[in-house]
């Protein structure tokens, strides 16, 4: 099974681009493959894309849609979808990513595999784990499972492409569109592929640098705490303080490391630099260098 990676990039990020081609160069050294979607060649400047962005106003979905279909026709089955701005952080688990996450996969008939895994403190644990708990991976086999979301995973290319035209189709097309077309227990998309061929990791114990089981104890305790808290949004949002506590709380204010260390929330957030992912990068000192080229590119970049 040939494996590629694929980032989509937003047309008001299209700045992001080059730092995820240099990153992952970075952090992830013997990567896949890597090719864009969502970018003309002019704006590619080099970068290798996988279809260029014709001219006129798309959707997420549609831009995404030729760049799957042409990795296909190039004989890829599998990629790593990383939108733009969920760049890596860290160094990546090279060899599970390269190699065993494609592989247990493929005894298990995976077709979507997310790797923002269930041991993260934002979402509750949906799903059912295969043979038992201490094997960590979660297959997302019921109602409410976080299936064919788009941070960073795992696809077969076929199941993308069908998830594309499902956004399209019933949709604006828009990446939030996709998740909620997508995620729907009645998506019009196989039972085998829903119910059986999607999971989460488990981050911690996939990571390149994993937690002493003392550390590892006390962060699942954090995300026990966390969904806890999650747990009572609704309450807030009922008396309208929904905001107010969710920002109080943090949820989406943490750095998750995994076999890809990501920040959760990603560097942007509504077409500004993301506040939680800047005050996390200025205590990582071994990032100012890269982190201030961020902060220039955008300032440059949203001054024109």
């Amino acid at each position: 099974m040939k494996l590629s990676i694929l980032s989509p990039v937003y047309h008001r990020y299209r700045w992001l681009a080059p730092f995820m081609a240099e990153l992952l160069e970075r952090f992830w050294p013997d990567h896949p493959p890597l090719y864009f979607c969502g970018l003309t060649a002019e704006e590619a400047e080099g970068l290798p894309l996988a279809a260029e962005r014709p001219e006129g106003r798309q959707s997420w979905s549609e831009f995404v849609l030729p760049g799957v279909v042409w990795l296909r026709q190039q004989n890829f089955d599998l990629c790593y979808l990383l939108l733009e701005e969920h760049l890596p952080w860290a160094p990546c688990n090279t060899t599970f990513l390269n190699e065993e996450l494609p592989q247990l996969m493929e005894k298990l008939d995976g077709v979507y595999t997310s790797l923002m895994g269930w041991d993260n403190r934002r979402y509750l644990i949906r799903g059912t784990f295969v043979n038992g708990k201490s094997s960590g991976l979660l297959r997302l086999d019921t109602r409410e499972a976080p299936r064919f979301h788009l941070h960073p995973a795992w696809w077969r290319l076929d199941v993308l492409e069908v998830c594309l035209r499902n956004a399209i189709s019933q949709g604006e097309g828009t990446a939030w569109s996709f998740e909620k077309i997508n995620e729907h227990f009645a998506a019009p998309i196989p039972e085998e592929w829903k119910k059986r061929g999607c999971f989460q990791i488990e981050g911690g114990a996939t990571a390149l640098h994993r937690r002493s089981p003392l550390a590892g104890d006390a962060y699942l305790i954090t995300c026990a705490f966390f969904r806890l808290l999650m747990r009572l949004y609704p309450l807030f949002a009922q008396v309208g303080l929904g905001g107010w506590y969710w920002s109080a709380v943090g949820f989406d204010n943490f750095f998750y490391k995994g076999p890809y260390p990501m920040f959760y929330s990603g560097v942007m957030a509504k077409g500004a630099l993301n506040w939680y992912w800047s005050r996390w990068i200025k205590k990582r000192h071994e990032l100012n260098s890269i982190a201030s080229k961020i902060v220039q590119k955008y300032k440059e970049f949203t001054s024109t």
